[in-house]
C-alpha cells in the first residue's frame, strides 16, 4: 500500500444552476471527484463501488464523515500549508463515478477560488484531485499500452482538492450554482430549447434530455454544443 495518493481530475466545463438568487448558494459546485474505469496519467484504474464506504460514511445522519476541501492538497497557491476552503455536501457514486458537491467557504480564499473557477477565456482552477490510502488494489506487473499499472477496488478517501494541475482528463467540475443563471435561461432559449428543456438542462445537463435521431440528432446536438459554449462563456463572465 502505498501512502498519501493522488489522482489528478480536470475542470472541462462549467454548468450554470439556479441559486435562488440566495447569497449562501454562491460558491456551490459540483462534478466528478474520480471516474470509473478510466486509466489516469499516473497508471490507475478505479473500479466502481471503489467509494463505497466514503459514501456511506458520508451519508450517516448521525456523525457523517465526508474528506476535506482543500487547495492544492492543502499547500495552496503558495505551497505553504493552508486550511480549508469549504467543505463537501454530498457524494454518491453513480455510473460515471464519485459525485460531489461542494460548498466553497464564504473567507478571502473560499471567494478568490470562485473567482479562479469563473475566469475568462478558461477557468485558472484546473481541475480536481483526490487525496486516498488504497485498501485493495490488483497490480499488473506488464501492462500493455492503454493497460493500468494497478486496478483499485477499495480505497480510503481522505481528501478532495480543487487544483490548477489535471492529471485525469475525464472528471470535471461541471456546475457552479449563482447568479447569472437566468441569463443561461436566455442562452438556451435563443438556441432553440423550450422552457420545459432549458430547466431541465439547468438542473441536470444535456445528457437529460430526450434523445433524438437521424439529421434531428445532428442539428440537436450542434444547438447543445452551441448552447454549452454560450453557458461556459456566461459562467466564466
Amino acid at each position: 500500500m502505498r501512502a498519501n495518493e493522488l489522482s489528478h481530475l480536470p475542470l472541462l466545463e462549467l454548468k450554470l444552476i439556479d441559486g435562488g438568487g440566495d447569497s449562501a448558494a454562491q460558491g456551490l459546485f459540483e462534478g466528478y471527484g474520480a471516474v470509473f474505469n478510466n486509466v489516469d496519467l499516473g497508471g490507475d484504474q478505479i473500479l466502481p463501488g471503489a467509494f463505497r464506504r466514503a459514501v456511506q460514511a458520508a451519508a450517516r445522519k448521525i456523525d457523517p464523515q465526508f474528506p476535506l476541501m482543500l487547495l492544492e492538497h492543502g499547500l495552496g497557491m503558495s505551497g505553504v500549508a493552508t486550511l480549508p476552503i469549504g467543505v463537501w455536501t454530498s457524494l454518491s457514486e453513480d455510473e460515471r463515478g464519485l459525485r460531489v458537491q461542494g460548498q466553497l467557504a464564504h473567507t478571502s480564499t473560499g471567494r478568490d477560488v470562485l473567482a479562479l473557477l469563473k475566469m475568462q477565456p478558461r477557468p485558472a482552477v484546473a481541475g480536481l484531485s483526490i487525496g486516498y490510502r488504497v485498501r485493495d488494489a490488483k497490480t499488473n506487473p506488464r501492462p500493455k499500452t492503454g493497460e493500468p499499472d494497478r486496478i483499485i477496488k477499495d480505497l480510503e478517501l481522505i481528501e478532495i482538492s480543487l487544483v490548477t494541475r489535471p492529471m485525469n482528463p475525464r472528471a470535471r467540475i461541471d456546475a457552479v450554482k449563482g447568479e447569472a443563471a437566468q441569463r443561461a435561461r436566455a442562452a438556451l432559449m435563443q438556441a432553440g430549447f423550450g422552457r420545459h428543456e432549458t430547466e431541465t438542462l439547468l438542473q441536470n445537463g444535456f445528457k437529460a434530455l430526450d434523445p433524438a435521431s437521424g439529421e434531428a440528432a445532428a442539428a440537436r446536438e450542434a444547438a447543445a454544443r452551441a448552447a454549452l459554449e454560450r453557458l461556459n462563456s456566461l459562467a466564466l463572465a
